[in-house]
């Protein structure tokens, strides 16, 4: 279950509050979908989103949103995922 953006709303739009265009963007914690998006808006054309534990049903679609996953590996637990920007 994806939790209500308005409860972490500060905790996803810091990034987004400090002015950076990042290369890179580390999702893994709380909010997942919601961090997600906000850090491939944040990114810089040809940037990479990286999800932490990507296999984890529950992200799916906000991943294939994004654009082209990426999964590294079949893992069962703690899946890499990579969406390049264009």
């Amino acid at each position: 279950m994806v939790p209500p953006r308005a409860r972490l709303a500060d905790y996803v739009e810091l990034p987004g509050r400090l002015g950076v265009r990042p290369d890179l963007v580390l999702v893994d914690g709380r909010a997942r979908v919601h961090c997600m998006r906000e850090g491939f808006c944040l990114l810089r054309s040809g940037g990479v989103l990286l999800v932490h534990d990507a296999q984890r049903e529950q992200y799916g679609a906000a991943l294939s949103a994004l654009g082209r996953p990426v999964f590294h590996e079949p893992w069962k637990i703690g899946q890499l995922c990579v969406v390049r920007k264009p």
